[in-house]
């Protein structure tokens, strides 16, 4: 995260240690360090554009929630944004966010989970790999 100039951490219910967390934060334990917990509307109100992530594609047109744009458009859209301020919000690791979430986001993105070789295995990524892949 903080390799790529992001410098606000908020949680949302958080469910881990945060003591254990700091051991493998290497060159952002201040980060981490400054990051806040917060509610989901609270956050919404100080975003300017509330990004979702999903690896889950939408399976009807009918649930737009899934309905989601590439990481490389969104690349384009934050890099064109003019000063706005943005909100990148990643789900749990076992389960991401709920359509409930992602229906109070501006943008969702598609976050490829599948491995790009038959070689790796077909495990999902962790919240840090696919922020820098949507990064």
């Amino acid at each position: 995260m903080k390799n790529f100039g992001l410098k606000r951490l908020y949680f949302i219910k958080p469910r881990f240690d945060r003591a254990e967390a700091v051991k493998y934060s290497t060159h952002g334990k201040n980060v981490l360090a400054a990051a806040k917990t917060t509610t989901l509307k609270q956050l919404r109100k100080k975003s300017g554009v509330f990004i979702g992530t999903t690896a889950i594609r939408a399976t009807s047109r009918l649930n737009v929630l899934r309905e989601a744009i590439s990481a490389e458009q969104m690349a384009r859209i934050v890099h064109d944004g003019d000063g706005k301020d943005f909100c990148i919000m990643l789900g749990r690791e076992s389960s991401g966010l709920n359509n409930e979430a992602l229906a109070m986001c501006d943008l969702v993105v598609i976050v490829d989970t599948k491995t790009l070789t038959q070689r790796q295995s077909t495990r999902p990524l962790t919240s840090q790999r696919a922020c820098n892949t949507a990064l």
